[in-house]
C-alpha cells in the first residue's frame, strides 16, 4: 500500500508526490487564484432586487459565484410560478386558492435565470450574491 504525502499551503502550490505510475512520483496540481467559488463565500451578502426584475425576463449571474434566489408572489386567486435556470424548468408552483408562493434556488456561475409569475404578482425578490 502506497502512502500519499500533501506539501505546501493555501497560498501556494500543492505538490502531490505519489509512487511512480510513468517514471515520476510528483504531480503538481494546479491552485486556482483568489477564493473558491462557493455559496455564502466572502463578499456574497443578501440585495434586495425586487425594484430591478419582472417576471418572465432573463438574467445571467455574472457575479463568477454560485447565487441563492428567493422569491416572493402572491395572488388573490392563485395561479402558478415558474423558475427557469440555463433552460431547464427547476420549480413550477402551481395553487389552487393559495394567496402566496416561495420559490428559492442556486443559480451557478454565468447560467441564466428567469422566474415567471403567472397570474402571481411579485411581491420580494433577493438574492445571495
Amino acid at each position: 500500500m502506497a502512502s500519499l504525502v500533501l506539501t505546501g499551503d493555501t497560498s501556494g502550490q500543492v505538490t502531490l508526490a505519489a509512487p511512480a505510475v510513468a517514471g515520476t512520483n510528483t504531480a503538481t496540481l494546479p491552485v486556482a487564484t483568489g477564493e473558491l467559488s462557493m455559496l455564502g463565500g466572502t463578499g456574497q451578502n443578501w440585495t434586495d432586487v425586487t425594484a430591478s426584475r419582472a417576471s418572465g425576463t432573463t438574467y445571467t449571474n455574472t457575479t463568477g459565484k454560485p447565487i441563492l434566489v428567493n422569491a416572493n408572489s402572491n395572488t388573490s386567486s392563485g395561479g402558478s410560478m415558474t423558475c427557469v435556470v440555463s433552460g431547464v424548468t427547476i420549480n413550477n408552483n402551481s395553487t389552487g386558492t393559495t394567496s402566496s408562493g416561495v420559490a428559492s434556488f442556486i443559480v451557478p456561475p454565468s447560467a441564466t435565470y428567469r422566474i415567471t409569475f403567472g397570474t402571481y404578482s411579485l411581491s420580494k425578490w433577493s438574492e445571495l450574491r
